[in-house]
């Protein structure tokens, strides 16, 4: 569960903890910084388990029915009360592939995203 955080509480001053969310094109810079007092974090993408061949990425998520890995979103970061929530929406999220985004503003669910050309949404 590489890309998964529970927080219990705050730091001892009151603040949330803080949460960085890494850019998927620059795992250098941070696309995102979350303070949380309570709840989970899921990451999942293409950036971190893949393979790159001629200069493309192929990350490790595959679609259903092509076996193709998929396409269209980079990384997807969701907030929910419980990992499992969290991590299941974020991996649903990147197998609907370029309908992820979509399915992520209706699921309702607290996120961060950026697609596999570099933008970046959240709600």
């Amino acid at each position: 569960m590489g890309g998964d955080i529970r927080i219990l509480g705050s730091l001892p001053d009151g603040s949330g903890w803080p949460i960085a969310i890494q850019d998927p094109f620059n795992p250098q810079r941070k696309m995102a910084q979350l303070s949380l007092k309570q709840g989970a974090v899921a990451s999942s993408g293409d950036y971190q388990r893949f393979i790159e061949i001629d200069g493309k990425r192929y990350g490790h998520l595959l679609h259903p029915k092509t076996g193709w890995p998929v396409t269209g979103l980079a990384s997807v970061s969701v907030v929910a009360e419980h990992c499992v929530v969290a991590g299941s929406i974020c991996t649903i999220a990147m197998l609907n592939g370029r309908q992820g985004l979509d399915w992520l503003k209706s699921s309702g669910a607290k996120f961060i995203c950026c697609s596999d050309k570099g933008e970046t949404f959240s709600n």
